[in-house]
């Protein structure tokens, strides 16, 4: 390699590293989580990446949540985090499950552009209320984010689809549309559409487990 050449690519790899290093203090500072833990969740996704074939990559790219055969879904870990957690706040573990799914894809280390983080994307405000430290930790998720459906299917006295709404869009969005029941078309075509989209995800993946649907 030529001296010109040379000097080419290592400018590129500096533009590179820069470029890096500017994404990961944006997602420090959105999320609030410690900068070491951005670059550890941040190298692992990376090397999830390197191993995930083209066209894997570009599903997801063009829906995010879809199921894939990714080795964390395959895993049977996030499954039992999800029976223990729902055993322990009173939940459809099934619920919890297509939920997940629903949410992060069955990954530990998703990250949403609004800053929602891990396996039930909890925004940095609902994870510290909930007291989950590590949001990408995937016990502490489970736990966290099963706690806070279970506190809003009890305020919704049980009706599933409230309840997700609301853990989509808080509580106090939901009220603001003057929804109360989902029932209706109508009722339903008033929720914005990132909301109408969870709630057909996880309706989705509910009839896998042999349920009708919400």
């Amino acid at each position: 390699m030529s001296y010109d050449a040379f000097s080419i690519v290592s400018a590129r790899l500096s533009q590179v590293q820069a470029a890096v290093s500017s994404r990961l203090a944006e997602i420090q500072s959105s999320t609030g989580v410690p900068f070491s833990i951005v670059l550890q969740r941040t190298s692992a996704a990376s090397q999830n990446i390197s191993e995930t074939g083209a066209a894997d990559i570009e599903e997801l790219s063009a829906a995010p949540g879809a199921e894939t055969t990714s080795a964390s879904e395959a895993s049977s870990d996030v499954g039992a985090l999800a029976l223990q957690a729902a055993t322990r706040y009173n939940v459809s573990p099934e619920l919890v499950k297509a939920l997940i799914w629903a949410e992060s894809g069955n990954r530990a280390d998703a990250v949403s552009g609004a800053g929602a983080m891990g396996l039930m994307q909890l925004m940095p405000y609902t994870a510290e209320g909930l007291g989950v430290s590590d949001p990408f930790d995937p016990e502490q998720n489970v736990d966290g984010g099963t706690r806070l459906l279970s506190s809003l299917l009890e305020r919704y006295d049980g009706n599933a689809k409230l309840a997700l709404a609301a853990y989509n869009m808080g509580s106090g969005g939901l009220s603001r549309t003057g929804v109360t029941s989902l029932d209706s078309s109508y009722e339903l075509s008033l929720l914005p559409s990132e909301t109408q989209s969870l709630l057909s995800r996880v309706s989705q993946h509910l009839v896998k487990y042999g349920y009708t649907g919400l």
